[in-house]
């Protein structure tokens, strides 16, 4: 699973101490190229504002969803967090009950430095979110996270951290929407009855039994035509069963480069934190700048 973590993801806090990297730049660059921090930064920064400029831009302009039956296609939802169903998910190290989590574990040396001995996990479940009347599965496989509870604690041997989504938490979620199952089509009926009297017709023996009325070994064109009702019939009877089973809508990670994102933040907190972030990283390219017109 590719996976953000919440103190990560959109809080964005990461993408700002991208720029301590250029640290080592300036402390070691070249006498004579005083000018690849700034170049770097001012890069960065361009980039970073572009990006979060245009998540912002998706977020504010898309409009919440709070119907049971949600639009197809790329939407906004807002509701509360809840269980699929089954045994409850717990997180691996902390023994949190949730509907989603992201743990990590890294060994500490006897100077209690972090070593590179490294182990995470996700919780691949389905989670639902609770919309009104409705729900929508939310598959998080590719999803960038922000979670409302985080902990973080050590012992002798490891340093630990957890993110979990928990039963009732609020929930923002930004992704492309598939239904499944519903009334099956026409075609689909056509389908089926072709497939069913292909059955039928493999199985010669059987099928003489049901309808050869009048015990000549072969299906007269009456005898056909009955054969041809009751596997209408059957048909019917299967796709009036499966039309009565309500519909499934699934949220999931778009097939383009739109982000997939679940939050505990309401749109409107979403939104301002996303245009908070891209002046930030403006800010940072415009400071640049400066910087480097004024080394000439």
């Amino acid at each position: 699973m590719r996976f953000s973590s919440a103190s990560r993801l959109a809080s964005g806090r990461a993408s700002l101490a991208l720029y301590l990297a250029a640290l080592p730049l300036w402390l070691f660059s070249a006498p004579g190229w005083p000018h690849a921090t700034p170049i770097a930064l001012g890069t960065l920064g361009l980039y970073q504002w572009w990006r979060y400029h245009h998540r912002y831009r998706l977020v504010a302009d898309t409009p919440t969803s709070r119907s049971a039956t949600p639009v197809q296609g790329y939407g906004e939802f807002f509701g509360h967090a809840r269980a699929v169903g089954g045994p409850p998910l717990i997180t691996p190290y902390g023994h949190m009950r949730c509907v989603w989590y992201h743990a990590s574990r890294q060994r500490r040396d006897d100077h209690q430095s972090v070593l590179t001995d490294y182990t995470r996990h996700s919780s691949d479940n389905a989670l639902l979110l609770q919309l009104g009347n409705g729900q929508l599965v939310i598959e998080p496989d590719g999803a960038q996270v922000e979670t409302l509870h985080q902990r973080q604690w050590q012992d002798e041997q490891y340093q630990y951290r957890e993110s979990w989504i928990a039963e009732g938490d609020p929930l923002y979620a930004l992704g492309s929407v598939t239904t499944h199952a519903g009334p099956p089509g026409q075609q689909a009926w056509r389908d089926d009855l072709q497939l069913l009297l292909n059955e039928w017709k493999a199985d010669r023996s059987s099928l003489l039994q049901r309808f050869d009325r009048n015990g000549n070994g072969q299906l007269d064109p009456d005898e056909w035509e009955a054969a041809r009702q009751a596997a209408h019939q059957a048909v019917d009877q299967q796709h009036r069963t499966l039309a009565s089973i309500p519909p499934s809508h699934h949220l999931h990670r778009p097939a383009d480069s739109r982000p997939f994102m679940l939050s505990w933040r309401t749109p409107q907190a979403q939104a301002q934190q996303l245009r908070l972030l891209s002046w930030c990283h403006a800010a940072v390219a415009l400071a640049a700048g400066v910087w480097l017109a004024r080394l000439g």
